[in-house]
């Protein structure tokens, strides 16, 4: 009996540990995607402010300052919301999916081999 508690407790923490570390894992992907999509964001915002006072007077009469201003604010808020979720997401699908592919392409092979067809 006192090994089963010994194993057992053993098992919980290998789950408590592997659970932390995928915390963990979480925590700094989205982290880091969110910080290079700010740091993109705001590089984007100084160059397109700039090159917005780089157009002639004509642009600026024909546009509205505050409707140029809205538009790259709303479109760059999109590109940030995209980069920091959106992308991690479709990251981590497509890793997964090559790693299925992948073990589906081993496990066939060595069901094959066992079976020996």
């Amino acid at each position: 009996m006192n090994d089963v508690n010994e194993y057992m407790t053993i098992l919980v923490l290998i789950f408590i540990a592997g659970s932390l570390a995928s915390f963990l894992r979480s925590f700094l992907r989205y982290s880091i995607f969110a910080v290079v999509a700010e740091r993109m964001v705001a590089r984007m915002k100084t160059k397109l402010y700039s090159s917005i006072l780089d157009q002639e007077i004509a642009f600026i009469d024909k546009n509205t300052s505050g409707e140029l201003i809205s538009c790259l604010s709303s479109d760059t808020t999109l590109l940030q919301v995209f980069m920091s979720q959106s992308l991690p997401k479709a990251v981590v699908s497509i890793v997964k999916a090559i790693v299925s592919i992948c073990l589906i392409f081993v496990t066939s092979q060595q069901c094959r081999s066992e079976r020996n067809w």
